[in-house]
């Protein structure tokens, strides 16, 4: 598949912890090395930092707390895919209004979030919140149009 993978424990995601938590595996022995640098102030041994890091760790109760909820996460997801089935079931009439979330025939999603795409969004979640029903925009601002990005999408403007 490729060469890490990074799980994110944060808050609001399924497998949750109490404050911001993440992992990242790998069979790369060096890139375990430079990991395992990076979160511990860039040191290699005990005394030396060799380069600009932060300390990021996992605290055990953190730990802890995540190793019993994961006994849990699959009947959690499992349940998440029941809801967004039923979600598909609900909305597929609306299919000229709506685009609604697919899936790859390859993968099953766990559906953290039921994201819909529609032309008019700030009508919709007017007309659901006099429903009752809460919505929310998980990235108001796209991440291309972020100043902390802004000096990618000028690189890449400047190289067509």
């Amino acid at each position: 598949m490729g060469a890490a993978a990074a799980f994110s424990f944060y808050p609001g995601k399924n497998l949750r912890s109490l404050r911001r938590a993440g992992a990242i595996t790998t069979n790369d022995s060096g890139l375990a090395d430079r990991t395992k640098m990076i979160r511990d102030h860039g040191r290699r041994k005990n005394t030396t930092m060799t380069s600009r890091a932060t300390t990021v760790a996992l605290i055990l109760v953190q730990a802890g707390w995540l190793t019993v909820k994961l006994r849990h996460l699959e009947a959690w997801n499992e349940s998440r895919r029941s809801l967004a089935q039923r979600y598909h079931e609900l909305l597929s009439e609306l299919n000229e209004s709506i685009v609604l979330p697919r899936e790859a025939d390859w993968t099953r999603g766990v559906y953290h979030l039921y994201v819909v795409r529609v032309q008019d969004r700030d009508s919709l979640q007017s007309c659901l919140a006099e429903a009752g029903i809460g919505t929310g925009i998980h990235y108001p601002i796209p991440l291309h149009l972020q100043k902390a990005y802004a000096h990618i999408v000028t690189r890449r403007a400047i190289s067509r």
